[in-house]
């Protein structure tokens, strides 16, 4: 979306939705980029599942699913977690 970001894009934001909020969590996520098709439509900041549909339904935005980069989100008691090795990133 040229027209909209130039070249490109000056910061993002996330949404998501953990499991006892009702919506699509999955163990294997997988990141959805959603751009803004015009200037207008960017100006606006989206914080919630519904102002994303919205904004989808009506065109102002659009979804493109990025399967190369599905990661692991498996949700662990914290003891469990706090017992892991932390691993350096490649």
């Amino acid at each position: 979306m040229p027209g909209v970001y130039g070249v490109g894009v000056a910061g993002h934001d996330h949404l998501f939705a953990p499991p006892a909020s009702g919506g699509d969590f999955n163990i294997a996520w997988v990141p959805v980029a959603v751009l803004f098709t015009s200037t207008a439509a960017a100006s606006h900041h989206l914080t919630t599942l519904a102002q994303l549909n919205a904004a989808i339904s009506s065109g102002n935005a659009i979804e493109i699913p990025l399967p190369p980069a599905t990661f692991h989100c498996e949700v662990v008691p914290a003891n469990l977690y706090a017992m892991g090795t932390p691993v350096t990133p490649a």
